[in-house]
């Protein structure tokens, strides 16, 4: 793992890697996970924290480069696919905003306002909490620990800044 890291912070392009690279060190660290208190158990909780970092790291660089652009889409992993997908919706977005803007169409802007609007999120509640209405003006709660709800992503983001709730990911297969 360190020596793909070193060649590819040498290198300026995208280097080739094995496209199950993060997988095989997600394995190879799950595999390690029996907790002991022994010198070896300490030092196999080392192996696995250096692991980490080295993968991070390397994960981290390669998204970093690729974000730059002009890059053969064959070189990257799956994991690192699934990153850049979100920066190019991003600017397709744009595109889509800029160009509503400059040719009047204010529907296409009522659309996205109202979209973005209506968004929500599904929360992990982690201590009670009162009834509360929502951006949408609807209530929701009362909630106790560990309740789920899918509520305006507005109030959730406040409910996860806050300390009150845990956002919770479900996607659809990619």
């Amino acid at each position: 793992m360190s020596e793909l890291l070193d060649e590819e912070i040498k290198s300026i392009e995208l280097r080739k890697i094995p496209k199950s690279i993060y997988m095989d060190v997600a394995s190879y660290i799950r595999r390690m996970n029996h907790r002991e208190d022994s010198v070896v158990g300490k030092l196999r909780d080392r192996e696995k924290e250096l692991m980490g970092i080295l993968a991070t790291r390397l994960l981290r660089l390669r998204v970093e480069k690729a974000s730059e652009g002009g890059v053969d889409e064959a070189l990257l992993t799956p994991e690192e696919r699934y990153v850049l997908e979100t920066s190019t919706m991003r600017g397709q977005r744009l595109d889509r905003i800029m160009d509503a803007i400059v040719r009047g169409h204010t529907a296409v802007l009522s659309s996205i306002n109202a979209s973005s609007t209506s968004r929500y999120t599904l929360v992990r509640v982690l201590k009670p909490l009162s009834a509360v209405v929502g951006v949408d003006l609807k209530r929701y709660g009362p909630f106790k620990p560990e309740d789920v709800a899918l509520i305006p992503a507005e109030n959730a983001k406040l409910m996860v800044k806050q300390g009150s709730a845990v956002e919770l990911w479900i996607e659809q297969p990619i």
